[in-house]
């Protein structure tokens, strides 16, 4: 049931909880964390953060974990039991947890890993120390778990936020548990789709065994001919056979799709070749050169026109945020008859040693390796309380975690705070980010709990084992795929996540005086236009074609051939849609996430080979 957003008193927040668990919370030894919840969604999670890393790398997206783990843990314990019959199945709130730690893991972590640490050895060229890194990262995402602590009654109990993913959650686990073919059908699609990434993976590019001598599928189909005398491959026009990128256009749908295949037209096919025609665009033409001369600029100020657009849309969300910080900061002392409730409680020790530990741990990290100032740290942390509580009550109200929106605003915070340290404006700028977004997945998963009558504590232990697992596997992750420099911000690796941060960063450092003439006007009317189209958005939020600013701005700093594929997913899964509404509404979901994580995991496979000398460069 959705919650209208208003503060209840506190009488009646007494009478809800005492409500829930009397009624709803599940009190009968049944288990709920246990060591092969945890085991289960370590594997599932680091499995799928892998997935994600190499899916945000690559097209700038990352997908929902939660329901992928499900899925996935519903089958593997299926086929346990086919094989022994002795073996039982994890109960619905042992799945609970482990949905909480593979989201924590595949998810929170992976976000600063896909934008502020790529974009950091894009402007230094520094290769960061993994153990350094690996304690920057777990200390960012559990400083949001940490900070989400005292806000959890307010917005998840008191408020009864709606979460949209987790009340899908929750209906995913109550439809694995029961009876029926539909969980079958679910499995059935996501392991065909992950046999179908792997399969186009093997036969793609990522194959570079020496002994393999059938034909490769091409990375991309490249038309002939060009544009102003420049070729379509130097343009980047063609279609990507990335199963990743396919995949993507069905999970995000045709409308978002249709606008970044825009952005990318305009960006190679129209202004490319004009700015070439008039020697503005000087140099051997091809993505990089078009993505640091004007598009990256164009593309990333067009977002933050947007973005922070929306944060001004959002204001009343904003406020109601903090409209209930004083109500929790002085909640009274609780009734007898609802002790019973503050025992399952996460309690407000967790926050206050938590939060402590995890400041310290990011001002030892933050000093040792990126010498970050203390001062700027101290920022960062008031600014993760703010971020925290605004992106959790939007997710709960939106199901969208603004982190985007959030760190341009974080970015120009720090961009006067440490004027001219890069590092300072990318790391700290990531820390605040992430805490935000590890936030309000605890949130989204702690409104599933609450509906399957879990534990809270026990589910907030799963989510923190999720985060420190996670910055375990993706950091090494990270270096396999990313073993220099170079391969950041290539038409293979594009990183446009990066791209973007990398963008503001160096504006915020260097002045508009250092960027290219056709940078500064990119610049100028991207910031317009993407204050004109979010605004559009806001007007006619129900029409069909609503102008994305997002979607287009995406377009313009990833290559041509990748928008064209999402929109050939697009396609693929509306003609499905037409042909079988039944069945497209179960497999779309299952089948796109399996090709994105079988074609992503192997590509970590193949790239940690050739890191190890097995596979030599294709």
């Amino acid at each position: 049931m959705r919650g209208g957003g208003a503060h209840p008193s506190a009488e009646e927040a007494d009478r809800r909880d005492r409500q829930w668990r009397d009624e709803v919370f599940v009190d009968d030894g049944r288990p709920q964390l246990t060591l092969r919840s945890t085991l289960t969604g370590v594997a599932l999670g680091g499995l799928l953060a892998l997935s994600n890393l190499y899916a945000g790398l690559k097209t700038g997206w990352s997908f929902s974990v939660a329901i992928t783990a499900c899925i996935l843990s519903y089958s593997l314990w299926k086929i346990a039991g086919w094989v022994n019959s002795r073996i039982t199945r994890p109960t619905i709130l042992e799945d609970n947890c482990m949905q909480s730690t593979a989201s924590a893991a595949g998810y929170a972590i992976v976000s600063i890993m896909v934008s502020a640490i790529p974009a950091y050895i894009l402007v230094t060229g520094v290769r960061i120390h993994p153990g350094w890194l690996i304690l920057w990262t777990f200390f960012s995402a559990a400083l949001g778990l940490m900070l989400f602590i005292p806000f959890k009654r307010q917005l998840v109990n008191d408020e009864n936020l709606v979460f949209p993913s987790g009340v899908a959650a929750a209906e995913t686990l109550r439809g694995l548990h029961g009876e029926g073919e539909a969980p079958l059908q679910q499995a059935r699609g996501l392991f065909g789709g992950m046999g179908l990434g792997a399969l186009g993976s093997w036969l793609g590019w990522n194959n570079t065994f020496s002994w393999w001598t059938l034909p490769r599928i091409p990375e991309t189909l490249v038309p002939g001919g060009g544009v102003s005398g420049i070729s379509f491959a130097s343009l980047t026009v063609g279609l990507d056979l990335a199963g990743v990128s396919i995949a993507g256009g069905a999970l995000i749908g045709l409308r978002i799709s249709l606008w970044m295949l825009a952005g990318s037209a305009l960006t190679y096919l129209i202004l490319a070749p004009w700015l070439a025609a008039g020697h503005t665009l000087v140099g051997e033409i091809g993505y990089r050169l078009i993505q640091n001369r004007f598009a990256l600029w164009l593309g990333a100020s067009l977002m933050v026109g947007a973005s922070l657009t929306d944060l001004f849309f959002q204001r009343r969300t904003i406020g109601r945020a903090f409209g209930g910080l004083w109500s929790v900061l002085v909640r009274r002392p609780s009734q007898d008859g609802h002790r019973q409730v503050d025992e399952v409680e996460i309690p407000g020790s967790w926050f206050l040693v938590g939060a402590g530990l995890c400041a310290v741990g990011l001002l030892i990290s933050g000093a040792m390796a990126f010498a970050i100032s203390p001062l700027s740290i101290a920022v960062a942390l008031i600014l993760s309380l703010i971020f925290v509580v605004v992106a959790s009550r939007a997710v709960g109200e939106t199901d969208i975690i603004p982190v985007g929106q959030l760190g341009k605003l974080a970015q120009l915070t720090f961009g006067g705070v440490a004027q001219g340290r890069l590092s300072t404006n990318l790391l700290a700028t990531g820390l605040t980010t992430t805490s935000a977004a590890s936030a309000a997945d605890l949130a989204t998963n702690l409104k599933c709990g609450r509906l399957l009558g879990a534990h809270p504590r026990r589910q907030f232990q799963a989510q923190f084992l999720g985060v420190a697992a996670g910055a375990l596997i993706v950091v090494p992750a990270f270096y396999v795929l990313v073993p220099d420099v170079s391969v950041l911000g290539s038409t293979r690796m594009p990183a446009p996540a990066a791209a973007a941060w990398r963008a503001i960063a160096e504006l915020l450092s260097g002045g508009l005086g250092a960027l290219e003439p056709a940078a500064r006007v990119g610049l100028l009317v991207g910031l317009i236009g993407g204050i004109v189209l979010a605004t559009i958005a806001e007007l006619f939020p129900r029409r069909r074609f609503t102008p994305s600013a997002f979607g287009l701005g995406l377009g313009i700093v990833i290559p041509f051939s990748q928008s064209a594929a999402f929109v050939l997913g697009a396609l693929i899964a509306l003609g499905y849609r037409r042909l079988s509404p039944s069945r497209a509404e179960s497999h779309t979901v299952a089948v796109a996430s399996g090709i994105i994580a079988g074609e992503s995991l192997m590509g970590v496979l193949f790239g940690t080979l050739g890191a190890v000398g097995i596979m030599p460069g294709g």
